[in-house]
């Protein structure tokens, strides 16, 4: 078979001529490859940043490339100009496929579908988030309401398309596969997870927190305002009655205005940026040497992060947002609280010394983490492909 994807981040060559890419989807693409099975990749191209770099292609992967957009509102400006330079391109890529995975919430999403349906071609969606609520809250004003009113349209078509083709699912996080599940037979619920079942700690690893003594808490995404860094630091400067510190693993745009935040706030020997680290046993040494991993964000798909905080034995606070609750059972497993809010981070962080057997918390989240890991996720990719 020849699986084909198509994924909203671009692709980016590098001088030495290696492909690089920001979605997270590109660690899991070599592990699909099996003798039967061909994988290849179109996406839009993008002039190399080695700042934007995140994860390598496997080289046994074939690109190919599409014209660029700066954002949504570039693209559908210039929508008609776009297809006519890249409508052939496109429809040359799907003439060599034999199946079509392709991320949702965006305008070429309904261009990949129709096509590929017209040509007979077996599709699958891969839904991450829920775009009628992501995509606009990165805009502001008018463009806001355009991005929602836009959003709205594709995702009611994809559905229209979905439930009239019975389109095969892939649903990050349970509130997407509950939408889903009602328009196809064919939707699973999945994670692109990275670790497998012998990285996840043994339960007699894991020790109780000792809260006579800095308790280690611990950040892991991108730095972007929608991961809620700015509450949680502002959150953690009200906490009196425990020693903290926090460390911050990853990199983007909003690094500067949290080296600002730590120095306005007076956190700078409590609060330590470590820069981007990719996945792999420093990272994995990183979560076993902190007690607690926070993830702030205001909306999220199902983050790989809690996961992997799981599998290594930290307990989890994260927001009541996106498939996060589908994982999370406030009290049993982690806690949950509300997004955008200082007050809600530090009713959390207080009461955490006063829980009793916060160790069986932890414990209990290593079964999701077995749930989620690799192994169990693709024999429930290959199972949609069938």
């Amino acid at each position: 078979m020849k699986l084909g994807f198509y994924l909203e981040a671009p692709i980016m060559t590098s001088p030495k001529n290696v492909n690089y890419c920001a979605d997270t989807y590109m660690l899991l693409l070599p592990k699909l490859l099996k003798d039967n099975l061909e994988i290849s990749m179109i996406a839009k191209g993008l002039d190399y940043n080695e700042k934007l770099v995140y994860y390598q292609l496997d080289p046994c992967i074939e690109i190919t490339k599409i014209g660029s957009s700066e954002s949504i509102f570039s693209l559908l400006k210039n929508y008609r100009k776009y297809l006519n330079e890249n409508l052939e391109i496109i429809d040359n890529y799907l003439n060599t496929i034999d199946h079509l995975v392709l991320a949702t919430g965006g305008p070429l999403t309904l261009v990949f579908i129709k096509r590929a349906i017209k040509k007979k071609i077996p599709c699958t969606l891969l839904v991450r988030a829920n775009a009628r609520k992501t995509i606009p809250t990165r805009f502001r004003g008018v463009k806001k309401l355009l991005a929602f009113l836009t959003t709205n349209y594709i995702e009611s078509r994809v559905d229209n398309l979905c439930r009239k083709n019975n389109l095969g699912v892939i649903a990050l996080g349970k509130e997407l596969f509950s939408h889903y599940n009602k328009l196809t037979n064919k939707c699973i619920l999945f994670s692109s997870s990275k670790y497998s079942k012998a990285d996840i700690i043994d339960a007699k690893e894991i020790s109780d927190i000792d809260w006579q003594s800095p308790v280690k808490f611990l950040f892991v995404g991108r730095l972007v305002v929608n991961k809620g860094l700015n509450e949680l630091i502002n959150a953690l400067s009200y906490i009196k009655n425990y020693d903290w510190s926090l460390t911050i693993v990853g990199t983007g745009e909003y690094e500067n205005e949290i080296k600002k935040l730590i120095h306005k706030l007076k956190l700078t020997d409590r609060i330590h940026l470590k820069g981007n680290v990719p996945f792999g046993n420093e990272l994995k040494y990183i979560y076993r040497d902190h007690d607690v991993v926070v993830l702030p964000s205001y909306f999220e798909g199902l983050p790989q992060v809690i996961l992997e905080g799981m599998a290594n034995g930290c307990l989890i606070l994260a927001t009541n947002v996106g498939g996060i609750p589908g994982v999370i059972n406030n009290n049993q497993n982690g806690f949950l609280f509300e997004p955008r809010s200082i007050n809600e981070i530090v009713k959390t962080l207080n009461i955490l010394p006063n829980v009793q057997n916060l160790t069986n918390v932890r414990i209990n989240a290593l079964e999701i983490a077995i749930e989620y890991a690799q192994e169990n996720q693709i024999n429930n990719f290959y199972n949609i492909l069938k």
